[in-house]
């Protein structure tokens, strides 16, 4: 089943929309692409206008803002602890922006970027 983004059928109340155009094809959508922590693996997506995206599949590091001293390093995630998104992908590990995951050196991060769009994982640690 193909996934579209456009409004739904039906309105708050229930009852329908009147019908103004058919589908387009630049209204169609992809899959979620489920980032998890793992070896590094990318995949290059096309997008409208022939322009490409990076998708993350999997990836076992982050680039982590430390708010105190107020520079970027480079650390290993061990694994996801929160997600607000879904509670079941801390389960599954999956990342996804907001969740929370823990690192290398015992502390907590929240991701601040979009695996799925972005093609990297930047955050915040969490005091």
């Amino acid at each position: 089943m193909a996934l579209e983004q456009q409004r739904p059928k039906r309105k708050a109340t229930g009852s329908l929309y009147k019908k103004c155009k058919d589908k387009r094809k630049k209204q169609l959508s992809r899959q979620f692409s489920a980032t998890k922590v793992g070896e590094k693996k990318i995949v290059k997506i096309r997008t409208l206008g022939g322009n490409g995206k990076n998708r993350i599949q999997k990836i076992n590091y982050a680039s982590i803002l430390d708010n105190k001293t107020k520079k970027i390093e480079k650390m290993t995630i061990l694994k996801v602890l929160e997600n607000s998104a879904n509670r079941h992908y801390v389960r599954m590990g999956i990342i996804t922006k907001g969740s929370i995951v823990e690192l290398e050196n015992g502390k907590k991060a929240r991701i601040t970027s979009s695996p799925g769009q972005h093609g990297t994982i930047n955050g915040i640690i969490l005091e």
